[in-house]
């Protein structure tokens, strides 16, 4: 198997950095979500028709990964309401919302443009609700902070679930290995994040997002001669379709690079599009050492060596083999519980 199970194996780099609704450590998580979940719909009891709740983010794009140096443990939800009970301006129901979770203990709840976001720091826990009309003909989001005005308060087009089931690849008729492969790559770009981009503030602006769709439109599984998953492979080729692609990264002067991501679905937007020109150099740049890092792997001798640049490249979570032999038979390693981060650079 090769490197595939220092990748993929029991106890391999994916199995230590994924994250689902059935780990262990997100049990805290979900027992607040789903009292959460009441608080919001006891609030809105007679006022608001709710529709659905719909779990968003990573953990419905089966990508999400663990947070490290203990960072929160996210929760994205919909509140997807029936547009006869909507209010015409977004934001009242934005602020009744943000009422409900400043009561149920989130601190300082935030209306921001696209959501309402708050922290519960004493439990770990991030949350991200983003408030939908549902009618017949599309969906749309309630845009606007607290006190935008009116021409900055909308009901937005808005796909979404669509979008999520864009990234889940349903409806395609794809393989369940074919599908997890391209979660697997997901998740690995976004520890090589995490892990690699010290400075939070950089981090932040290097969205989970664009990992997602870049890799599902550039994604061609990866499978060794004997017609085995090989995510080392995969990754490669991702990266490289990911680096050649002009529709992502334009050369803006020497050296400089603006990086423009669109969504496949409504909105249409570039996720970029606020972004500068050095957040893109930035991105360009890392990108293509960890292609150039992946690539010097396939010419190191040992198991050992190979692993070791590896962890070196995403971090504790990846197992180090326990012997300099040549053949894939080594035990796997992985050093440390903790999950740090090197220092920042290009």
């Amino acid at each position: 198997m090769g490197l595939q199970k220092y990748y993929n194996g029991t106890n391999g780099f994916h199995s230590n950095i994924k994250l689902t609704q059935e780990s262990p450590e997100y049990a805290s998580a979900i027992k607040n979500d789903k009292k959460i979940q009441e608080a919001i719909k006891k609030g809105f009891d007679g006022k608001y028709k709710i529709k659905r709740m719909p779990r968003l983010g990573s953990m419905a794009a089966f990508t999400a990964v663990k947070p490290i140096n203990g960072e929160d443990f996210d929760i994205d939800r919909g509140l997807v309401i029936d547009p006869e009970s909507a209010p015409d301006n977004p934001v009242t129901i934005k602020k009744e919302l943000k009422a409900i979770l400043k009561n149920y203990g989130f601190s300082e709840p935030v209306i921001k443009k696209p959501c309402v976001t708050a922290d519960y720091k004493s439990k770990q826990l991030h949350i991200d609700y983003v408030v939908f009309k549902d009618g017949n003909v599309n969906t749309e989001l309630a845009v606007g902070k607290e006190h935008s005005g009116e021409s900055e308060r909308k009901w937005d087009p808005n796909d979404t679930e669509g979008l999520l089931k864009w990234l889940r690849w349903e409806g395609e008729g794809k393989t369940s290995e074919f599908t997890n492969q391209y979660f697997r790559i997901v998740r690995y770009l976004k520890r090589w994040r995490d892990f690699n981009y010290k400075n939070e503030s950089d981090r932040k602006k290097v969205f989970s997002i664009s990992f997602a769709v870049m890799a599902r439109e550039q994604f061609v599984e990866g499978v060794d001669a004997q017609g085995m998953r090989d995510d080392h492979s995969c990754l490669i080729g991702v990266l490289e379709r990911i680096l050649v692609e002009c529709r992502y990264f334009y050369p803006q002067g020497e050296k400089k690079y603006h990086i423009n991501v669109k969504l496949p679905k409504e909105p249409y937007r570039d996720i970029y599009i606020k972004k500068s020109k050095d957040t893109g150099t930035k991105l360009f740049n890392r990108l293509t050492t960890m292609l150039s890092k992946l690539k010097d792997v396939n010419d190191l001798e040992t198991m050992k060596e190979k692993t070791e640049a590896l962890q070196k490249l995403f971090g504790d979570g990846f197992p180090v083999a326990d012997d300099d032999s040549k053949n894939s038979n080594g035990r796997l390693q992985t050093v440390g519980a903790s999950l740090s981060r090197v220092s920042d650079g290009a």
